[in-house]
């Protein structure tokens, strides 16, 4: 019998048993098996820890003086409001807002009929109080003087009577006769005495008259000065900020007619934290000098501090520090400054990008290939030449020279 007929009676006998399938499943795990152990036997990989590729920047310890970066508002030192004591129509207004004016140029007039009436009935009243002074000066001059004259009339009065009662003794005149010298001594004497009493009160009269012409030109005072404040002048040099009046206006009392600013005097004022601010004014009582350089759209304006408030206004946690401008610089009130404050020098600190500052406290160094976390003080910040922003670091254990993420 031929192999092919032994394939095929061993195939029709596995058919029948119903053995086929596992037959072929043997057959192919016996083929895997041979194909596993004969192989070829490979090398384990060995894992290689994988590197990452980070910037990094030469740490140079150095001595940088951190900017504070504020924002504050342009303020003028002089600023009036300014207002009437009266009640007028507006006449004129000479000057609007943003026009620039002199000190003591007219800006507002206001009607002065009233204010004039007045005034003319005022002086009518000081002259006639002043003359009635005059009078009751003229009238004690003339008590002094006839005071002498008093007096020798009662004494002759006296001298006649005297004479009458010595003739009456001898018979020589009858009752009636000295009864009535007597009378006239009397009232010789009567007359003496209220000249004396009116010469004494003289004083009383001239001090009442006097005060009398001094309210009269307290009068007038005020009449002129209501007078005045119907003419709005300039105190100073500087320029219309607003006019709230036009020529028809009912001025009130105390009411704002003009607003006006000295543009010599441009401020601005910057809320600093207290620490900081504590910290400016002892280098300006100690140096005499603290820059800082302020951005208003984008142009460039030195300042310089002129001083530091002493106290920590309501609401707020800082104290306002106040600049000048330095240079001619056309400014506008009201603005809002970007102001960058140089502060003093800090020692040993290094300028490093914000993204270098891990958690606000911590910086990396690169050492074999490896990154090792270094403690970090936060000093400050700074603005460099071209506007970078740096955060200024203390970090005790770094080396110059080491390389820093």
């Amino acid at each position: 019998m031929s192999k092919m007929n032994l394939f095929r009676e061993g195939f029709a006998w596995l058919k029948r048993r119903r053995l086929l399938g596992t037959a072929v499943f043997l057959i192919f795990v016996l083929l895997s098996s041979l194909v596993v152990v004969t192989g070829p036997q490979a090398e384990p990989e060995q894992r290689q820890e994988k590197a990452w590729p980070v910037s990094t920047m030469e740490a140079i310890p150095d001595s940088v003086a951190p900017t504070l970066v504020v924002f504050g508002k342009l303020e003028s030192r002089q600023f009036s409001s300014l207002r009437t004591s009266i009640s007028a129509e507006v006449n004129e207004v000479f000057f609007h807002e943003g026009e620039w004016v002199e000190e003591g140029a007219l800006l507002v007039q206001l009607d002065d009929r009233e204010r004039s009436f007045a005034v003319t009935r005022a002086r009518s009243e000081v002259r006639r109080q002043e003359a009635q002074l005059a009078t009751v000066v003229n009238e004690y001059e003339l008590a002094q003087q006839v005071t002498e004259n008093q007096q020798a009339l009662k004494t002759i009065a006296e001298a006649r009577l005297q004479r009458h009662l010595d003739l009456y003794n001898t018979k020589m005149v009858s009752d009636a006769i000295v009864d009535e010298v007597r009378q006239q001594a009397n009232e010789r004497s009567m007359a003496l005495a209220r000249h004396l009493a009116s010469l004494k009160n003289f004083p009383n009269l001239i001090a009442q008259q006097e005060a009398a012409v001094a309210d009269a030109r307290a009068l007038l005072d005020k009449a002129l000065l209501d007078l005045d404040q119907t003419r709005i002048i300039a105190p100073f040099r500087g320029r219309i900020v607003r006019a709230m009046v036009s020529p028809g206006d009912r001025a009130s009392p105390f009411e704002p007619l003009m607003e006006i600013a000295n543009f010599d005097q441009l401020e601005v004022r910057a809320s600093v934290p207290a620490l900081a601010g504590n910290t400016l004014r002892r280098q300006l009582q100690q140096h005499g000098l603290v820059t800082a350089v302020g951005v208003i759209d984008g142009d460039k304006v030195p300042l310089r501090l002129e001083r530091v408030s002493g106290n920590v206004k309501a609401g707020r946690s800082g104290l306002d520090a106040f600049f000048l401008p330095e240079g001619d610089h056309p400014l506008d009130i009201g603005r809002v400054v970007d102001v960058r404050i140089t502060m003093p020098v800090e020692e040993d600190v290094l300028a490093v990008p914000l993204q270098a500052l891990y958690e606000g406290d911590r910086v990396y160094k690169v050492e074999n290939s490896r990154l090792v976390a270094m403690k970090a003080d936060r000093v400050g910040e700074l603005l460099d030449d071209e506007g970078q922003y740096r955060v200024l670091v203390r970090v005790p254990s770094l080396q110059s020279g080491d390389q820093l993420v």
